[in-house]
């Protein structure tokens, strides 16, 4: 930030009111350059993380759902012969897991395997992008909170609900997983410094 303020101090009239004002229409615009070979942290979204690879990946929150939340589900845009909807081409219709109960089942089943692949893409991609480390936090939910989840709808809302389940059913991970300290680790960081 000293950076950009040091730049368009020198770029002309440095008042505040100019600043402010460059600030609203640039500061969009603005990133923060690091050299490669700089000794620091990268902060980023999954989405820009794709094709790249890093030593040590950390994953502060691995607990995204896997489709949308009721107040962000999409509109849904569908056909049907059945009266009287026959009669439009196409209808606007907003997506929740009401639609199960209508003519729109199909149609809400395809968007949600939509979500859900899109959701497990970006798990695929967050998980790969360590060479040498990755450390995940997932939220592990009580025993009542899944238990009442699991009545009323998928077992697995969340990412997070996605990884405790295969680490608390999966025989090739048994023993790595220590649900007591809700800890998995799998090999052993390395003692020496990261090669490249």
């Amino acid at each position: 930030f000293q950076d950009v303020v040091f730049k368009f101090s020198n770029s002309g009239t440095a008042d505040l009111n100019n600043f402010l004002q460059w600030w609203d229409e640039q500061s969009d615009k603005l990133r923060v350059t690091i050299p490669e070979n700089e000794n620091a942290f990268k902060i980023m979204t999954i989405h820009a993380s794709k094709g790249l690879d890093f030593k040590v990946v950390i994953i502060p929150f691995a607990n995204w759902e896997l489709s949308s939340p009721p107040l962000l589900e999409p509109l849904l845009w569908c056909e049907t012969v059945v009266e009287p909807f026959g009669e439009l081409p196409l209808l606007p219709i907003k997506s929740g897991s009401a639609l199960v109960k209508t003519i729109f089942k199909n149609d809400y089943i395809v968007e949600l395997m939509h979500q859900y692949v899109d959701n497990l893409n970006l798990a695929y991609v967050a998980f790969t992008r360590a060479r040498n480390e990755m450390i995940c936090f997932a939220e592990k939910k009580n025993e009542k909170e899944s238990a009442k989840k699991s009545e009323t709808s998928s077992p697995f809302k969340t990412i997070s609900d996605l990884l405790i389940h295969i680490l608390n059913n999966s025989q090739e991970l048994a023993g790595k997983w220590r649900e007591d300290a809700t800890l998995f680790r799998y090999g052993e960081p390395s003692n020496v410094v990261y090669p490249q």
